[in-house]
């Protein structure tokens, strides 16, 4: 068994012995869920027993309050993938999608899903970024600046946007906590951007 994979199920067993604590809740509706297998295959259908695994890990990570926890967990994941198409594809989407409906059959609230979703948001931005080639650091690199309208909750997708321009070889800006307001101008006055990208979907 590789190291990656032992230590994942480590972390696996110690996010799933622990306690519940804030989300016990969640985490009844969730285990419901996961042991029929329902949720899982109304999103992932298509993905092999080690993705489904991986996706079921990622919602219990989600769900502990303990937030060091989780995020051994979710970090320990990420190095299961190596392109990040499919890291979004096979883990981000899905795990996105669960959560949403549930919210919609109103099991977890607002409040959980935001915090589950801005974990979703740092593994995002700690998944390695591609080595620059000689050609990707001259200076004609295309450029690119992100953001979304001020006071926006939902900047995952902002996030996954800004990771496959990075990834493609862009050099990326993104507004101070991805919020575009006033201030943003000085940063758009002070240097040339190939492309603007506005996120207006909340």
């Amino acid at each position: 068994m590789r190291r990656a994979d032992q230590q994942l199920d480590r972390k696996k067993e110690a996010v799933l012995s622990a306690p519940s604590g804030r989300l016990d809740l969640t985490r009844v509706h969730l285990q419901d869920h996961l042991e029929s297998g329902e949720l899982l295959r109304s999103v992932s259908e298509k993905l092999n027993r080690k993705s489904r695994d991986n996706i079921a890990t990622a919602l219990y990570a989600l769900t502990e309050t303990n937030t060091q926890s989780c995020m051994e967990v979710l970090s320990v994941l990420v190095t299961q993938y190596h392109h990040f198409e499919t890291f979004e594809k096979e883990l981000i989407a899905p795990v996105a999608r669960i959560l949403g409906q549930q919210w919609v059959d109103d099991e977890i609230s607002f409040a959980d899903v935001t915090i589950a979703s801005s974990r979703l948001q740092v593994i995002v931005n700690q998944f390695p970024a591609r080595k620059k080639t000689v050609s990707s650091r001259r200076r004609d690199t295309p450029s690119i600046f992100l953001g979304c309208l001020e006071g926006e909750n939902h900047t995952l997708g902002l996030s996954i946007v800004a990771k496959r321009f990075e990834r493609a070889g862009w050099t990326v800006q993104t507004a101070p906590h991805l919020w575009v307001n006033s201030a943003t101008l000085s940063i758009l006055k002070s240097r040339h951007f190939d492309a603007f990208g506005l996120s207006v979907g909340g």
